[in-house]
């Protein structure tokens, strides 16, 4: 398989999220790679949305909390810094897709083999990141998934704070195919899974759908 880069397609869209609605997506990749009881509760998360018709998830129980809301206001300053003091131009692309099943919407590209990946922090994890420089197993996992369907051999973390000097830390990750390798067969195994899902859920779901209930 040879992933598709959609420049077409802006983030945070509802033609974005019906692409991502059937997909296993990298923001997930800590439960992918582990493919215990998490997977499990991911693949259902799947399911629903595959069954759901509303776009636009007002009846989900996603929410946006205060760090996300963080990154939407604070990525594209991130962006602008990052591109100042590296010489690098970021081209944006609203998501890739890598067979029926798979995708991964980076923060941008870099040069023909890079991504990048922004992570607006408060000041206590920013703070905690500087002295430490120990990368959250969350964006680790997230990172080399997005390698792994990009087909891109590294990505700048970039972690930004506009409270702090200097306000951006940048950490370039390569691929780590230890890491790569059980997300693949977490993968793997979340297809199976999903697969079995929709087809138990069709067959109960499509005699209601059809009326044929006998109203009890």
């Amino acid at each position: 398989m040879e992933p598709v880069y959609r420049y077409d397609i802006d983030q945070r869209t509802e033609e974005w999220d019906n692409m991502r609605r059937i997909r296993f997506t990298a923001s997930h990749a800590t439960a992918i790679k582990a493919h215990g009881s998490g997977l499990d509760t991911y693949v259902k998360e799947i399911a629903r949305g595959y069954f759901s018709r509303d776009a636009h998830k007002e009846f989900s129980e996603d929410y946006s909390n205060r760090h996300i809301e963080r990154g939407n206001k604070y990525e594209e300053i991130a962006r602008s810094i990052y591109e100042l003091e590296t010489g690098n131009q970021v081209k944006q692309v609203g998501i890739i897709t890598l067979g029926e099943y798979y995708a991964c919407s980076p923060d941008g590209l870099v040069n023909e083999d890079g991504l990048i990946e922004i992570k607006c922090m408060g000041d206590k994890k920013f703070y905690d990141y500087a002295i430490s420089q120990k990368i959250d197993s969350n964006h680790y996992n997230q990172m080399q998934m997005q390698l792994l369907i990009s087909d891109r051999k590294y990505c700048h973390y970039c972690v930004f704070n506009p409270n702090f000097s200097p306000s951006l830390i940048i950490k370039t990750i390569t691929r780590d195919n230890s890491t790569i390798e059980h997300i693949k067969q977490g993968l793997k195994k979340g297809v199976e899974l999903l697969k079995h899902e929709i087809k138990m859920a069709n067959e109960i779901l499509e005699p209601i759908m059809k009326g044929e209930t006998d109203g009890n």
